[in-house]
């Protein structure tokens, strides 16, 4: 199967999944309606990277569902939260007002809270069970003090300023990606995964996608040239830390790369180029 036709079929599975987890209304209709809300429109980067390492440490992906979906979840619950008043005070994500302009403060926070403890109890779900454990493990130890949540500390500068900026985005991005490649590895293969190769592969991917992001997004249109540089040079660095078997992990690198750098020059085409250098113009996968 090529690489984007995996991508397709991994995502359809993890929406389909969301969609049933996310299907009730009772006994909180409004605060399910926020969950719903939150999840919808993600490009399921990290549920394909969960998948991507189950498949290269020799496991079966459709097992690995319900630990895809956990990533995903948790994933929505840190931009909820990120929105807030109190922390980013962003009014617009994915191109609509944030949960908390479109519900409420109130239940924005309650719709985070929850999508975080609804992804530890689907994870947990995930198969082979004997391995489910770990796995979700990894990523809950991702998205707490040690990765997503120290990483959202800094950016708010509650740490001082003497943290770099790499640093920050090596956590409060880099984490969760981290979290998600070592997971997928655990449920895969147990503890022949090669789990520091795989965090390192997760964080140096996490700061090049969130540099491409940025770039994207024209945080900082002075340096684009410099950010670019760096995103790329990331993700060659991501590339080198994976053992020779894990080939999903290296295609989802240069496919995510390759539909970043396409974007830019779709925003901004140098004299009307584009990098497929065929006329066509690159795009991350549709959200649905």
């Amino acid at each position: 199967m090529s690489f984007p036709a995996f991508f397709a079929r991994a995502s359809e599975a993890t929406r389909a999944r969301l969609d049933s987890y996310l299907s009730t209304s009772e006994p909180a209709p409004r605060l399910w309606a926020a969950m719903r809300y939150a999840v919808a429109g993600g490009k399921l980067l990290r549920p394909v990277m969960v998948m991507a390492a189950v498949v290269d440490a020799g496991g079966e992906w459709e097992g690995a569902v319900p630990l895809a979906c956990a990533a995903e979840l948790i994933h929505a619950y840190s931009l909820v939260h990120d929105d807030l008043p109190a922390l980013d005070d962003d009014d617009e994500r994915r191109g609509k007002p944030t949960c908390h302009r479109q519900f409420g403060e109130a239940a924005a926070i309650l719709a985070g809270d929850a999508l975080l403890a609804l992804a530890l109890e689907v994870g947990l779900s995930s198969r082979p069970a004997r391995r489910a454990r770990p796995a979700v493990r990894a990523l809950a130890h991702a998205a707490g003090p040690y990765g997503m949540c120290a990483g959202q500390s800094i950016d708010l500068g509650l740490e001082g300023s003497n943290i770099s900026g790499e640093t920050c985005r090596y956590l409060k991005t880099g984490a969760l990606f981290a979290g998600a490649a070592v997971a997928g590895a655990l449920l895969g293969g147990g503890k022949r995964a090669p789990v520091e190769a795989l965090a390192a592969y997760g964080r140096e991917f996490g700061l090049s996608f969130q540099l491409y992001d940025d770039l994207a997004d024209r945080v900082s249109a002075a340096d684009g040239d410099s950010r670019e540089w760096q995103a790329a040079a990331a993700m060659e660095r991501a590339r080198r830390q994976l053992p020779p078997a894990y080939a999903r992990l290296q295609e989802l690198a240069h496919y995510v790369e390759a539909l970043m750098a396409g974007e830019l020059r779709r925003l901004d085409p140098p004299g009307g180029g584009n990098l497929n250098g065929d006329g066509s113009e690159a795009h991350l996968p549709p959200s649905g």
